[in-house]
């Protein structure tokens, strides 16, 4: 998609706008042009140049400074526009679609993408002037002698086209170099979250740096470097083609016409004008063949992005904390887009007051149930149901507020936690900050909590309180207490689950560890994607002292 006609489906008002005031800036700078061309041939043609010189350079500075103010505006909206959908569609679009998009190339539009693309419409209104200031001079030029126009334009056509051609036929490697950036973020998240295993083992770095990166800076190298001396040798062409219309003025047409000398300076002197704008509109061909590939690319990101309304953000969280409730799948099939992975179909019903305990082995599908309970994946077949409503599209947002997920790789978002004068919920907070023992480097400051660089472990309780203080029914731990240690994890399982679970919380348990099922109310074993014959029983929870002795 071309930036005009982004821009048009964007803010058409504005962008015509700023056309008018460019169009006036160009009537105004030719305007000037005009008057000094004519009156340093005598007799000069107007009786007060001083006036209309001064009423020309104001009118060129007026019409441009508003044509430089709609556009700036229209950029800065329109960055603002493509972020905040950008935000929209990573918290609304569904969690298959992120995972298939991938980190690195949502990185990268929002950065590398979006930048381009305010920086090209930063610059239309000195595109748009110079296109305006073209085609003036252009009229002047036929006014002054239309077979030289006619001669000069068919030179600076043939240029164009044959710039044009090439140009665009460049957009695919323009697109492998755009490909490379996403590969550059990939490969750099690699090195810079592995550091630590790449100084203690310099071989695999070695490795990692010869085989990977270093071939990848080559080819990104030489894509970049044809890409650059494409664009660098076609304006030089078109460059020689303008000159060419000089020399042909010059050298050529003297010989062969009786064109009067002074008509013949006059046309030069405005032809010689009218070069640096064309140059300049010449050279932005480079530039929107650039930024059509980022736009195309954001584009293509955002297209299947929801719309916040067919999300319901209106909706409520269905208070279950009033009423008993029950959470039953029935029926639940799920496969990922390249079919790897099929589960299902599994049934199960969980309520208040109960520990359901999820283990399996790696890639049996555990962390998959959780996202699919959690809403976070759109199952295939089957229905999930608090009571008697079941989850559709339009209750998803609901359901989810009724849920707190902690994800294994959980990131400490900041936020306000508490509110002013809110005495019950510090208490609260405190409490939980007592319990997960991380009240030491913990502090409250303007109604955030503030802490220094934690560990893992550290990291994860202070998720979990914070979900913990969203108050809501359904609680899904996703190998929460994989990074806590043996002492912490022993009174995870045999204090605060049972104390969580006195909260008349329902309390899903992702783990690997054996001392889960201990304390559950149900246990699911998965294999392959599917329950295990006879993996959903009741268990009678034990005492944490007969819990430590086993």
């Amino acid at each position: 998609m071309h930036v005009f006609t982004y821009l048009f489906q964007y803010s058409k008002w504005t962008l015509y706008g700023s056309f008018l005031f460019s169009i006036m800036g160009g009537i105004t700078s030719t305007g000037l042009l005009v008057l000094v061309n004519e009156s340093i041939t005598p007799p000069a043609p107007f009786q007060y140049p001083i006036p209309l010189f001064g009423l020309l350079l104001l009118g060129y500075g007026i019409t441009n400074f508003f044509a430089h103010f709609l556009l700036v505006r229209l950029s800065q909206q329109l960055v603002y526009f493509l972020r905040v959908s950008f935000c929209e569609f990573i918290a609304y679009a569904p969690l298959t679609v992120l995972e298939s998009i991938g980190a690195s190339q949502l990185m990268v539009c929002l950065t590398t993408d979006l930048e381009k693309i305010a920086l090209t419409v930063r610059k239309l209104p000195v595109f748009l002037l110079n296109v305006m200031i073209t085609l003036c001079c252009m009229i002047y030029l036929a006014l002054l002698s239309w077979p030289l126009l006619v001669m000069c334009a068919g030179i600076i056509a043939t240029c164009m086209i044959g710039y044009s051609i090439p140009i665009r036929s460049a957009q695919g490697l323009f697109k492998l170099i755009r490909k490379g950036e996403d590969e550059f973020i990939t490969f750099f998240k690699y090195l810079v979250y592995g550091h630590t295993e790449f100084h203690m083992n310099h071989p695999r770095y070695q490795h990692f740096f010869s085989r990977i990166l270093d071939p990848l800076f080559q080819v990104q190298q030489s894509r970049t470097v044809r890409g650059r001396l494409l664009v660098s040798a076609l304006s030089l062409v078109g460059e020689m083609g303008l000159f060419l219309c000089l020399g042909s003025l010059l050298f050529i047409i003297p010989f062969f016409n009786g064109m009067p000398h002074a008509l013949l300076t006059q046309f030069l002197l405005v032809l010689v004008f009218a070069l640096t704008p064309l140059k300049m509109v010449w050279n932005y061909q480079s530039i929107f063949e650039e930024t059509r590939v980022a736009l195309d690319r954001v584009q293509a990101i955002l297209s299947p992005t929801p719309s916040p309304s067919s999300l319901s953000q209106s909706q409520t969280p269905i208070d279950l904390f009033k009423a008993p409730f029950t959470l039953k799948i029935s029926d639940l099939t799920f496969s990922y887009s390249d079919h790897h992975f099929q589960m299902g179909p599994i049934s199960a019903t969980f309520r208040p007051g109960e520990i359901i305990c999820v283990t399996g082995g790696n890639g049996s599908g555990k962390s998959t149930f959780g996202r699919l309970i959690a809403g976070l994946y759109s199952p295939l077949g089957g229905t999930i149901a608090l009571s008697t409503i079941h989850v559709t599209p339009d209750l998803l947002t609901a359901y989810r507020h009724c849920i707190s997920y902690t994800h294994p790789d959980a990131m400490l978002v900041p936020y306000h936690l508490l509110q002013s004068n809110d005495h019950s919920r510090l208490r609260k907070l405190q409490n939980y900050l007592n319990l997960f023992e991380i009240n030491d480097c913990i502090t409250i400051q303007d109604y955030y909590l503030a802490a220094p660089p934690l560990s893992s472990g550290q990291q994860k309780r202070l998720s979990l309180i914070l979900h913990l203080m969203e108050e809501r029914p359904i609680l899904i731990l996703d190998e929460w207490a994989a990074h806590q240690d043996a002492r912490f994890k022993d009174m995870f399982y045999t204090s605060i689950l049972p104390s969580l679970k006195k909260e008349n919380r329902c309390i899903i348990v992702i783990s690997h560890d054996e001392a889960c099922h201990t304390v559950a109310d149900q246990h699911l074993i998965f294999k392959n994607g599917q329950l295990h014959a006879n993996a959903i029983e009741t268990y009678a929870p034990l005492s944490p002292s007969t819990l430590s002795k086993g």
